[in-house]
């Protein structure tokens, strides 16, 4: 995760766009974390990488196994 000042994303807003595109970008307010900016695609990992190491804790599958049926999920394969 890339950590950024408010001020500094204010004068530099198109590069915390275009790093949100690939990374979970925190903006900070004297020191503390106030929003977080991240891509539709990043945002879709992080909910994917969340859901395969609650399985994995819950006994169900393993990180790459929930990794394959979810993607086969998203193919239309059943």
């Amino acid at each position: 995760m890339f950590s950024i000042s408010a001020s500094e994303a204010q004068k530099a807003f198109p590069s915390v766009i275009e790093r949100s595109q690939q990374e979970i970008v925190s903006v900070t307010c004297r020191g503390r974390s106030i929003m977080l900016a991240m891509s539709p695609r990043v945002f879709q990992d992080y909910v994917d990488a969340q859901l395969a190491l609650d399985a994995k804790n819950n006994g169900m599958l393993s990180v790459t196994e929930t990794k394959v049926s979810l993607d086969r999920y998203r193919n239309g394969e059943q």
